[in-house]
């Protein structure tokens, strides 16, 4: 997905929201333009966007983002319609922003939010560890508990 892409970043920006929002009810968005402008941005970070489509309507997509200053360490974040999770979608979108990484980057980092323990547990249990990722649980400096996966990246946590 191009970042030049005016109409393709509306409607990514269209599904993180409908995404976020089926995970986190009460959630209030970044405007459009601001998260936009947040992906164009020339800030000292290598950004790529890859989507999965059904057709030509966008399904999900996952960005990649690797700081200059940390050239090994890339955030992946991955949104999928919730009409098309649980179809293996979001597994290839995180790995396809792996792959969309610097080739200086060797651990790959994400956060996912949960409304409680138990849907956390299950994002770990059906989504992380299938990805071949080791989890290990912390409590986070606001008390919520966390769950880092420092193994080939994902850093989940639930908040409480």
């Amino acid at each position: 997905m191009g970042l030049t892409d005016d109409s393709a970043l509306a409607e990514a920006y269209a599904v993180e929201c409908e995404a976020t929002s089926h995970s986190r009810p009460g959630w209030v968005p970044l405007g459009e333009s601001a998260r936009i402008l947040s992906w164009r941005a020339d800030n000292g970070w290598h950004r790529s966007l890859v989507g999965a489509f059904e057709g030509d309507r966008l399904m999900g997509f996952a960005a990649s983002l690797t700081a200059h200053d940390t050239p090994d360490t890339t955030w992946v974040s991955v949104s999928v319609l919730p009409r098309h999770q649980r179809r293996g979608v979001g597994t290839l979108l995180c790995r396809a922003a792996e792959r969309a990484s610097p080739d200086s980057a060797s651990r790959f980092v994400a956060s996912a939010y949960r409304r409680a323990a138990e849907e956390m547990e299950n994002l770990v249990r059906e989504f992380a560890q299938p990805l071949g990722y080791e989890c290990v649980n912390r409590t986070g400096s606001d008390g919520g508990s966390g769950y880092w996966i420092p193994t080939r990246g994902w850093s989940v946590r639930f908040v409480a």
